[in-house]
């Protein structure tokens, strides 16, 4: 007898006048009571009282009966389960737990259903409003409900308080895409509670798993986000199929760690009572004639099984929609019953069609078309909702169950249920049924294979052996699937997050650790990963595409990771582009179809850029070069993975930037990414080196290869199958495991020839039409209800159109604009910190945003930044960016261009503390006010920071009074400079030390085996790099600041031409010092060593393989503010002869150098210093110019020593230096850059007050 009706407490529904307004009454006397009560929580939502009592109440959301659908009945089976199981799952953790099941129930605003109080707290009405009203009252009562109980937990009697009283601990959400009717209200009512409840101090965690009933198998970009997001507010997905599992991972993006695969759960089939049916008397029909009524069924099925007049019986059950596949049977049927003589055929089918318009009447167009082909009196159609007993029944009674399903079906339950009852199925092979019907648990056939369906329905009908096999092996296989047993896995997992819980956040279930063991034992699969086993166990079902190999014949191993073109690759170049399902949309041998050779425009991709591969943290676009003649030549690509920039350019070669997010769990990026080049092709005219780039990302594996002044090729390989990825290529892995589905739009992806693919959506519109790390491109976007998505970008989404956001963006006293000038493009040292430190905080400000997890934020910060860039160039676009700028900073324009259109002309912002960082060189002593005139007219504050190193010891005295009274802070790169200040009376409390680092992880990509000087791009300075075994090696200016002198007089000193030594030196300024040097050398030695002097400006590459090419790194200094190519040096693992004074003693240490001996003494009569050091380019000084002078005889020393060391000595050094430099990169450098800045904020400087 059914309970009390539930009130339906979350209608969107008008209501009448009157009610409305005492409705606002009472709820502004609601919080007024509220906000006057001044809540604080202590109270651990899982702590128990004394003696260990734990309680918890789950909170189930889900449609649920008398509402008549598969997911209500699920959901009505997993309480039951969850209360049966609850004491034997106590039992075995040895945890004395009691907990209690609660629904809040979807539904329709018509509907009439009486649902059981004692169950149901309440219904939500659905509407199609975003946002809508209804979810957000739903979620209010959560929230008000957990502030009411939690108090609870703390009470002696915890066991026996009321389930009303009670605060929930978990909330289980049933998710099926078509549940209801947007799917972002689902988003919103699982952040508007989660949210809300872990932003208010002390209130406990309310854990959060969402039961995902029907994950597409290729989910739409609307579908990829709304599932994302959701998983960013959820601690737990749990998934019926491993399909669904890999699909969630892979094409969907959800944490891996937050999805488990728990199988849906099989009713144990009733043993039903052997009651005869009367049928004495009755007249039976000749079932063969067909046209039988749903009665008349049933009388001949009472027959023996071995009566002729007993009809064979296909069956299926459930709910009735348009991707049933109901029509593969249909047009088989007639060649089956032929096929079948001996014994009369019935195809039933049970159950009630989908309501959507789309779904509407289609069991009326099956039975027409059935009847076009003369089998429609063979097929019943039970229109209605069976209870259990009748499908159980109806299970027993059939010889053959059908799933002739498309491959847009995730997960079946009524496919598991006929398993558990030993029915022989035949079935397409989409993805869940592939997983349990293979092993010959079931026949398995082709989706649109007329002659394979046929047949595999005559072998299961012919033999009754064969069916009973089929049947036995079938339930064999689901036999544990049982809802007690998934009850207890259901049990394990709640258990486990209050585990993990108390693991993150310091509380949550104490468990011993017996029990502990007990819930991951718990929580293993009760049926093995097919795809770990074997990732293409299936793929006998998706046979490759014809394809012409001979096309391939170009693709060598120099421009493919591997020796062979497969099949599940994809290339593009100029003369071939291949898709991953094995088409060649253009090669050499295409091209020589058409008239001179030459590819008609209208066949030709238009110049620009596009999306070649776009997925979660993978982008990868090329830019079709104007020049090319066949419209395939790519002149540059821009990869964006992660918080890794990979630029490939037929002039600048390979550059990269990237951002380490967790330097606490530090990844290895040569793992991942690795660099080398590829020597000339011997006889080949014109041939050049080739540069080569390999990544190993999850998704694919992706292969660029530069080949210089010519073109870029992409080879994409390896590809995840379970992914989902967009763009010009990307779009056709899905092609190659999606063949047969009637559902499959791969035909969309080309043109009516299916020659050439459809570029329209793919290429940057005009705005961003120049750049090459572009994301705003119109095939992987999506737009609607103020939600804006992206396919690479999900993780940056922009939610506007919710109405009642709990998030407060209010608060302007935690923001600051921190607005950089100097120099940005050229390659100087000054532009260099410039771009790193832009770089740095804004990706970390976009990890702040961005960050969507139950986990604390590591970014989360007090304060907001927001960057900009001043460049003291005058360029503004990228065309001339481009021109003017050093290789090594295009990179840097172009990440810096996808997020602003232009360098200059900043947005204006409201932000009320204007932080200008002046970076530059000569310093430039103007008042940062006058060049911001809205800022001030605003009533911002402006803040100066000046970063100066300084190499004299004594400045100016012009600049003593600036940075003592005038600039708010002064920032220097090392102690050693800090020193040098506050000699000249600079305060000391204005001075911060901000030191510079090393981009360690971008170093270590350049293929470790490329350690010889024969892989340098310029063949003169390879040959003269490997004229001597040992070399050390000088870079920097010819400068007597630099101790170039030094250096060679020593390097000569001691050794000469008879010694297996070279010195090289790399330096592109100071030419003249260096040549005074050279012909005192020349003039005092006869016989002095070889020194090879580099004066070419090289890429960074060049510049690894330099350092990669000698032994030692020589650094005798008379002065430095930092020293960035000694930190570089020990990044690539060489030891280190370097000045004992300044910086090095901050850098260095003594398991990898040679130290050099030098006296502190005043810089006299050298340039730049004059007048006995008073004076230094031409200004005078506030204390005399100093720096070190390192001694002849100790530099001579470190020579020796370094040469005659073992070389395994020589090598431990390396490793050492290399460990060193790893601490010494850019990562802490930007925190302690937002620590230092954050003073600076209103509310820092309030705190500064207090």
């Amino acid at each position: 007898m059914a309970g009390p009706t539930a009130p339906s407490l979350f209608s969107s529904r008008p209501v009448k006048i009157f009610l409305a307004i005492s409705s606002v009454l009472c709820l502004f006397f609601f919080w007024s009571v509220i906000l006057s009560s001044m809540w604080t929580f202590e109270a651990d939502l899982t702590d128990g009282a004394e003696g260990g009592e734990q309680v918890c109440h789950v909170l189930v959301i889900s449609t649920y009966p008398p509402r008549r659908c598969g997911i209500g009945v699920f959901a009505e089976n997993f309480i039951n389960a969850m209360r049966s199981m609850g004491p034997e799952f106590s039992r075995r953790t040895g945890a004395d737990r009691r907990c209690e099941y609660s629904v809040i129930a979807f539904d329709d605003p018509d509907s009439t259903a009486a649902y059981n109080a004692s169950t149901v707290l309440g219904i939500i009405n659905l509407d199609a409003d975003v946002p809508s009203r209804a979810f957000w009252n739903a979620s209010q009562y959560v929230i008000e409900h957990q502030k009411r109980t939690v108090k609870n937990l703390k009470s002696p009697d915890v066991l026996s308080i009321p389930k009303k009283d009670l605060p929930f601990t978990h909330m289980v959400m049933q998710l099926e895409f078509g549940l209801i009717k947007i799917k972002w209200q689902a988003l919103d009512l699982v952040r508007w509670m989660t949210g809300t409840l872990d932003a208010i101090e002390g209130m406990p965690h309310l854990h959060t798993s969402i039961v995902v009933h029907s994950p597409y198998a290729y989910p739409c970009l609307e579908e990829k986000g709304f599932v994302r997001h959701l998983s960013y507010f959820s601690d737990a997905f749990i998934v019926m199929s491993w399909h669904a599992y890999h699909s969630m991972v892979s094409a969907y993006g959800v944490d891996k760690s937050k999805v488990f695969f728990i199988p849906h759960a099989v009713r144990k089939p009733r043993e039903l009572a052997e009651i005869p049916r009367n049928i004495e008397g009755v007249s039976l029909p000749d079932a063969r004639q067909g046209g039988l009524s749903l009665e008349q069924l049933d009388n001949l099925l009472a027959l023996p099984q071995d009566d002729p007049r007993r009809p064979l019986l296909i069956f299926n059950n459930g709910l009735i929609h348009i991707h049933k596949g109901y029509d593969r049977v249909i047009r088989n049927l007639k060649a089956i019953i032929e096929q079948v003589p001996e014994r009369p055929i019935v195809v039933l089918i049970q159950g009630r069609e989908a309501r959507t318009n789309e779904e509407k009447d289609i069991m009326k167009k099956h039975l027409q078309y059935a009847a076009e082909l003369g089998v429609a009196q063979h097929i019943i159609w039970q229109d209605e909702y069976v209870e259990s007993e009748e499908v159980d029944r109806r299970l027993y009674g059939s010889d053959v169950y059908m799933t002739p399903y498309d491959e847009i079906t995730p997960t079946s339950g009524a496919l598991l249920e006929a398993m558990a009852h030993g029915c022989a199925i035949l079935s397409t092979a989409y993805r869940h049924a592939t997983e349990v019907l293979s092993s010959d648990r079931g026949v398995l056939v082709p989706f649109e294979d007329d002659d394979a369906i046929a047949a595999g329905f005559v072998k299961l009908l012919k033999s009754r052996e064969v069916r009973e096999g089929y049947g036995n092996r079938a339930k064999s296989f689901v036999k544990n699937w049982t809802w007690e047993r998934v009850a207890l896995q259901y049990h394990a997992l709640l258990a486990k997050l209050e585990i993990d819980a108390a693991e993150i956040w310091g509380k949550g279930l104490q468990l011993q650790t017996p029990g502990a063991a007990y819930v991951e034992e718990l929580l293993l699969p009760v049926a093995p990963d097919p795809f770990y086993l074997d990732p293409a166990f299936d793929s006998h079902l998706y046979p490759p595409r014809d394809r012409d190999d001979s096309e391939l014949a170009t693709i060598t191993p120099e421009n493919n990771v591997v020796n062979s073109f497969r099949p599940s690759s994809a290339h593009w170049s100029e003369n071939l582009v291949t898709t991953f399902n094995g088409l060649t949309l253009f090669s050499e041998k295409k091209l020589a179809e058409y008239e001179g050779g030459v590819l008609p425009k209208d066949l030709r991709m238009a110049p620009g850029v596009y999306v070649l591969f776009s997925d979660k943290d993978l982008q990868v676009n090329g830019k079709i070069a104007a020049r090319s003649e066949t419209g395939y030549l790519l002149s540059r690509v821009g990869i964006r993975w992660h918080y890794t920039w990979i630029l490939a350019d037929i002039t600048m070669g390979l550059d990269l930037e990237t951002f380490d997010p967790d330097p606490d769990h530090r990844v290895d990026l040569s793992e991942f990414v690795q660099i080398d080049r590829i020597e000339p092709e011997p006889g080949k005219e014109g041939a050049g080196w080739r540069e080569r780039l390999v990544l190993r990302a999850r998704q694919v594996w992706v292969t660029v290869v530069v080949h210089m002044n010519k073109e870029v090729t992409v080879t994409l390989s390896q590809p995840d199958r379970f992914s989902h990825p967009l763009g010009l290529l990307g779009q056709t892995v899905r092609c190659q495991w999606d063949r047969f589905s009637i559902d499959t739009e791969c035909k969309k992806l080309f043109h009516d020839d299916i020659k050439s693919l459809v570029p329209d959506q793919w290429r940057m519109s005009l705005l961003d039409g120049n750049n090459i790390f572009s994301t705003n491109v119109k095939g992987q976007t999506w737009q609607l209800f103020g939600i804006r998505l992206n396919a690479f970008e999900l993780d940056e989404e922009m939610m506007t159109g919710t109405l009642f956001d709990y998030y407060d963006t209010s608060d302007t006293d935690t923001v600051l604009k921190f607005r950089l000038e100097g120099p940005i493009l050229d390659n100087c040292g000054f532009a260099m910190v410039n771009r790193q430190l832009w770089f740095g905080l804004s990706i970390r400000q976009q990890l702040r945003h961005n960050w969507r997890s139950t986990l604390p934020n590591p970014y989360n910060g007090d304060f907001e930044i927001e960057v900009e860039v001043i460049p003291s160039e005058d360029t503004v676009s990228v065309e001339q960016y481009e021109k003017a700028a050093s290789p090594g900073s295009v990179l840097h324009m172009l990440i810096y261009t996808a997020y602003k259109k232009q360098i200059q002309q900043p947005e204006q912002t409201n932000s009320p503390v204007v932080s200008v960082f002046r970076n530059h060189w000569p310093p430039k002593f103007q008042f940062p006010n006058e060049s911001l005139p809205a800022e001030v007219a605003a009533g911002n504050k402006i803040v100066w920071i000046h970063q100066q190193p300084w190499e004299f010891y004594g400045i100016p005295k012009a600049w003593v009074n600036w940075f003592a009274n005038s600039v708010d802070a002064l920032w220097v790169p090392s102690r050693h400079c800090e020193v040098g200040y506050r000699a000249n009376s600079i305060p000391a409390h204005k001075i911060n030390v901000v030191r510079h680092g090393v981009s360690f992880q971008k170093i270590q990509t350049v293929n470790p085996g490329m350690a010889s000087g024969g892989a340098l791009a310029l063949p003169e300075m390879a040959k003269a790099l490997q004229s001597k075994s040992f070399k050390f090696l000088f870079i920097g200016g010819a400068l007597p600041r630099k101790g170039i002198d030094l250096l060679l007089r020593a390097f000569a000193e001691t050794f000469s031409t008879h010694d297996d030594v070279s010195l090289i030196v790399h330096s592109i300024y100071g030419d003249e010092f260096k040549t005074h040097v050279m012909e005192a050398l020349e003039t005092q030695y006869d016989k002095y060593p070889e020194i090879v002097f580099l004066k070419q400006e090289l890429t960074w590459v060049d510049m690894v393989l330099l350092y990669r090419s000698v032994d030692v790194y020589v650094c005798p200094y008379r002065n430095e503010g930092f020293g960035l190519t000694i930190v570089e040096a020990m990044a690539n693992s060489l030891p280190i002869i370097i000045t004992r004074g300044g910086p090095a003693l901050e850098i260095c240490e003594d398991d990898h150098t040679f130290w050099v001996e030098a006296e502190w003494t005043t810089c006299r009569d050298v340039k730049p210093c004059e007048a006995n050091g008073t004076m230094i380019f031409g200004q005078e000084l506030a204390v005399p110019a100093s720096w070190f002078e390192p001694s002849l005889g100790s530099l001579s020393a470190a020579f020796r020593n370094a040469y005659r060391a073992p070389i395994p000595v020589l090598r431990r050094m390396g490793e050492a230096a290399r460990r060193r430099a790893a601490e010494l990169t850019w990562e802490p450098v930007y925190t302690e850059l937002e620590s230092t800045l954050s003073k600076y904020t209103v509310a820092g400087q309030a705190a500064l007050v207090s």
